[in-house]
C-alpha cells in the first residue's frame, strides 16, 4: 500500500476515527506525536538489504516492507516502554511484508506476508492481523484476517495519512523557528553551540553537513536542540559528538530535500539523535541510528537503536497526539483522554 493522500482529516475527524475504529488506540502524547512510539516510521517503503542490522524498537511502514534473514525487528523493546502493554503492535505495515527475519511481538499487515526468496523462513513471535495471505512465515500467535485494514478508507491508510499531516505540519513549524545558537566550521570540523538551558535552534544547509571531518553539538544538559537542515545531505566517515545535551533531546529537521545518506558503502556514520524528514528518502549503510527516524522511505543496512525523542518543543507547535495508533485490541478511550490532558498540562 502507498499513502494515497497526504491531506489528512482535521482533528475532529481524527477524533472520530479514534471513537469508531475497532482497532484504534491513542499514541502517548509526545513531541513527535504518533512517531514517538516508534523507532522507525516511514510513509512508503522500508527495504533492508542483505546482511542488514536490527531495529530495536517499533517499526511502522506505510508501503511495503522487506527484511531478510539474520536480523531482528523490534528486538529490544521492554514491556515497560510499550504503549499499553504487550498487546500494542510491534510492527505495522500498510502493504506487503516480505520477511525472513524475526519480529518480536504482534504485527498488523495490510497486504500479503511471505518469506524473502532463498533467505529462509521468517518468524513473528506474536499474533498477526492481516488483510492478505500468509506463506512461508511462522506466526506463533495465530493469524486473524481483517479486510477493514486496507482500502482508501481502511484503518491503515487513514492512520498513515493522518500521521503524515501531523508530522509534515510539525516539520514546517520547526523550520520557521529563529536560530539561537552559533555555527562554526574549522577546517571541516563543524561545531554547533547553544547556551539556552531550554531550547537551542540551529539552521544549516545540507552542504554544510556534507563532507565533514567532525560534527559537534554543544548545549546544556537537559536542553532541547533543534537543527533545521535545508537540502539533501550525506553523512559519512566522521564522528558526531554531543557535549552536555543528550541524544534523546536532539532533533534534526530536514526540509526542501529528497535524499539523505546516513553512512554509505564507502564509510559509516553513527547518528546521535532523531530525524524528522517526512518527505525524504533515507539511505543508510555501515552505521547506526540512535533515535527516532521519520522519513518517506528507507533503504539500507543501518541499525536503529530505540532512543526515543524526549525533548521539549515550543508548546504552540507541538503535535496534539490526536492521531490514533492501530492496535490489536479495542482502543482505550479513557487512556486517550488522560494522555491528552497530560500533554495539555505539560505544554501549558
Amino acid at each position: 500500500m502507498k499513502v494515497l493522500s497526504r491531506t489528512a482529516p482535521p482533528v475532529i475527524a481524527v477524533t472520530t476515527l479514534l471513537m469508531s475504529w475497532p482497532l484504534a488506540q491513542p499514541a502517548i502524547a509526545a513531541n513527535l506525536g504518533v512517531a514517538n512510539d516508534y523507532n522507525v516510521f516511514v510513509f512508503n517503503d522500508y527495504t533492508q538489504t542483505p546482511h542488514s542490522s536490527d531495529v530495536w524498537g517499533r517499526l511502522a511502514v506505510g508501503g511495503n516492507a522487506t527484511a531478510p534473514g539474520g536480523v531482528n525487528l523490534v528486538s529490544q523493546l521492554p514491556s515497560s516502554s510499550q504503549l499499553s502493554g504487550s498487546n500494542a503492535p510491534a510492527l505495522v505495515v500498510g502493504g506487503d511484508l516480505t520477511l525472513s527475519a524475526q519480529v518480536r511481538g504482534d504485527a498488523l499487515v495490510g497486504g500479503n506476508l511471505s518469506a524473502v526468496p532463498n533467505r529462509g523462513t521468517g518468524t513473528i513471535t506474536g499474533a498477526l492481523t492481516s488483510a492478505g495471505t500468509v506463506a512461508g512465515v511462522n506466526v506463533m500467535g495465530g493469524v486473524t484476517n481483517d479486510p477493514t485494514l486496507v482500502g482508501q478508507s481502511g484503518t491503515l491508510n487513514s492512520f498513515f495519512t493522518a500521521a503524515y499531516s501531523e508530522l509534515a505540519t510539525l516539520s514546517s513549524s520547526l523550520q520557521g523557528l529563529s536560530p539561537t545558537g552559533t555555527v562554526q566550521n574549522n577546517w571541516g570540523s563543524l561545531r554547533l553551540e547553544g547556551l539556552n538551558t531550554s531550547t537551542n535552534v540551529f539552521s544549516l544547509t545540507g552542504s554544510q553537513l556534507t563532507g565533514l571531518n567532525n560534527l559537534t553539538i554543544d548545549a546544556p544538559t537537559g536542553s532541547t536542540v533543534v537543527v533545521n537542515v535545508d537540502g539533501d545531505v550525506t553523512l559519512q566517515n566522521h564522528a558526531m559528538n554531543l557535549l552536555g545535551v543528550q541524544r534523546e533531546n536532539v532533533l534534526f529537521n530536514l526540509v526542501n530535500a529528497s535524499t539523505a545518506n546516513i553512512g554509505t558503502l564507502n564509510g559509516g556514520f553513527s547518528f546521535q539523535g532523531s530525524l524528522l524528514a517526512p518527505d525524504v528518502d533515507v539511505f543508510g549503510y555501515n552505521g547506526n541510528f540512535e533515535g527516532t527516524l521519520v522519513a518517506n522511505s528507507f533503504t539500507g543496512t543501518l541499525e536503529a537503536h530505540n532512543y526515543q525523542f524526549e525533548g521539549v518543543l515550543p508548546g504552540d507547535i507541538s503535535p496534539d497526539a490526536a492521531v490514533p495508533t492501530p492496535a490489536l485490541l479495542p482502543g482505550l478511550l479513557g487512556l486517550a483522554a488522560a494522555m491528552r490532558k497530560r500533554h495539555q498540562q505539560a505544554v501549558a
